[in-house]
């Protein structure tokens, strides 16, 4: 009768190595489940990095055009108003040139 005696023993022993087993296994199911959500969570966040990412080098992009659009702008007078210049030098010249031609038929017609 010993024999079945240590038979249970051992058995209890047994069950209570499998119901450790069991816990830790399900502490095991349990943290990585924690850490799928988690990955899931950083995964989310590299999408949207990405995507902000992008968002910025268009912006950059928008920017530096309209910082060319009004360098631009900003020269335009000034060019312009080179042209002008150019334009008033040569009214006055084609003035003076009249002016000296109407003195010289003037001086001509008088003579």
């Amino acid at each position: 009768m010993a024999e079945p005696c240590l038979r249970d023993a051992d058995l209890a022993r047994f069950d209570e190595r499998i119901n450790g087993q069991d816990k830790v296994l399900m502490s095991l199911s349990s943290a990585v489940s924690k850490l799928n959500e988690t990955l899931s969570a950083i995964s989310s966040v590299m999408v949207e990095n990405k995507h902000l990412h992008e968002d910025q080098h268009r912006n950059e992009k928008s920017i530096n055009e309209l910082y060319r659009r009004v360098r631009t702008l900003e020269l335009s007078p000034g060019k312009t108003a080179g042209k002008a210049w150019w334009l008033l030098i040569g009214a006055m010249t084609g003035a003076a040139g009249g002016i000296v031609s109407g003195l010289v038929v003037w001086g001509v017609s008088h003579a």
